[in-house]
């Protein structure tokens, strides 16, 4: 396996748009109730920013995206970022998301990010087990929330404090 990132933009939008569908359809890890049309691919950008972005790509082919958003569009909590990463299911449990977290880490360093939250649907057990493992504690569950696929679900959040010491790794 051959793992390496893109820089998240409009040439890749019909490959981001097709995993993250495939998310909404079938998963509650993306929270709209519907498969989105690719013009949202812009709203998913604007909602990223300046923040890091990537396509994960695996020998060239599309494999995922992933990327760290703003936790609040406000000065004052410029150093906490929300992490997200899709991946295509035929790469999922073979270690591509822990390219994406280090990666992710990595800038987050760079662009002065000290928090990094995982918001987690309470559905997603898998997803806050391997947080946890990666270091993640969680700070909260707010419980029944959301309904998709006629059933009702939370958000456990969880938080990694980035430590200096770890720069060059």
């Amino acid at each position: 396996m051959k793992i390496t990132f893109d820089k998240l933009s409009e040439q890749y939008k019909e490959e981001v748009m097709e995993i993250y569908n495939y998310y909404i359809e079938n998963t509650y890890a993306a929270y709209p109730g519907n498969k989105l049309p690719s013009r949202f691919f812009d709203k998913l950008k604007e909602e990223i920013g300046d923040y890091p972005a990537y396509v994960v790509k695996n020998s060239n082919e599309v494999v995922g995206f992933c990327f760290l958003a703003s936790y609040k569009h406000y000065q004052t909590f410029r150093e906490t970022a929300v992490i997200s990463t899709f991946l295509d299911y035929k790469v999922k449990g073979l270690g591509v998301g822990d390219y994406c977290l280090r990666k992710l880490e990595e800038d987050a360093r760079q662009f002065g990010i000290k928090n990094i939250l995982a918001i987690i649907p309470t559905k997603n057990n898998l997803g806050v087990r391997y947080y946890h493992t990666n270091g993640f504690r969680t700070c909260g569950t707010i419980s029944d929330i959301a309904t998709k696929f006629g059933q009702s679900f939370g958000l456990i959040i969880m938080k990694k404090v980035l430590s200096d010491e770890n720069k060059d790794s």
